[in-house]
């Protein structure tokens, strides 16, 4: 009896707690579609169609409890190089140099803090549950 007690809610004693990395999987749907259709027009031509859907679907529950996401390393190198660059159409030539200088520091710090607060963060989330009955959330006592 201990061990399943160890799941219940600190906070309301509630046995409906979820684990949050399951709950963001049950609420998540990966959505992969083919329509084909056809048809007759008014003077005899015919028609063919054809379309592809692809996505995700999410629950609310299951973005607000979404795993941490990780810094955009190159995401920060290319958007500061970028604003370097257009900076240079109006400045100089020396604004994209100095762009792209920012972005290998923005690309850097977010390299650092994906190695040293990413893994925690994770290891965080995943040993969480929720109270579905409270909201509370907490770590499971042993």
């Amino acid at each position: 009896m201990g061990i399943f007690m160890a799941f219940n809610c600190p906070r309301c004693q509630s046995e409906n707690t979820q684990k949050l990395s399951m709950l963001h999987e049950l609420g998540t749907s990966i959505i992969d579609t083919a329509t084909v259709g056809g048809g007759v027009g008014s003077h005899g031509s015919l028609g063919v169609g054809a379309a592809n859907t692809t996505g995700t679907s999410q629950t609310k529950l299951a973005q607000k409890y979404a795993p941490p996401k990780k810094e955009p390393v190159l995401g920060a190198f290319f958007g500061c190089a970028f604003l370097g660059l257009i900076a240079s159409i109006f400045f100089s030539g020396v604004a994209f140099l100095i762009g792209a200088v920012l972005g290998v520091f923005a690309a850097y710090a977010g390299y650092k803090k994906n190695k040293e607060e990413y893994p925690a963060k994770l290891r965080q989330w995943q040993s969480q549950f929720l109270c579905l009955r409270c909201e509370n959330l907490f770590v499971p006592h042993e």
